[in-house]
């Protein structure tokens, strides 16, 4: 499949599915690493990330717990420049957890 139609909205394939699991299956080796030993969770920034954490969560294959935040700093297709918490992150702070952020967004400056 060289072009991908999602509505009125026709892609180029940019790259391969089979590409990105293996990619994916990459990071989450190296994050079974970094996380052995501590009491992880996950946090996917909605909308964006919920395909890919998802995805990482099923490469991880480990009992480890995540949720859900979302934040929105647009008004339709254009950004306000002014950060909004939709829906906040909901974990019990007694269980000691390692926090980890899960976005879809690359940053750059």
């Amino acid at each position: 499949m060289d072009r991908i139609r999602l509505k009125d909205k026709e892609f180029e394939l940019f790259i391969p599915e089979e590409e990105i699991k293996d990619a994916i299956a990459k990071v989450a080796e190296r994050i079974r690493e970094d996380v052995k030993g501590t009491n992880p969770l996950f946090v996917g920034i909605l909308n964006g990330a919920f395909m890919f954490t998802a995805e990482l969560m099923r490469q991880l294959n480990e009992p480890y717990e995540i949720t859900f935040a979302r934040y929105s700093s647009y008004k339709g297709t254009s950004t306000t420049g002014v950060v909004r918490e939709i829906m906040p992150v909901h974990f019990d702070h007694d269980r000691g957890y390692y926090r980890y952020r899960i976005y879809d967004a690359i940053c750059y400056g």
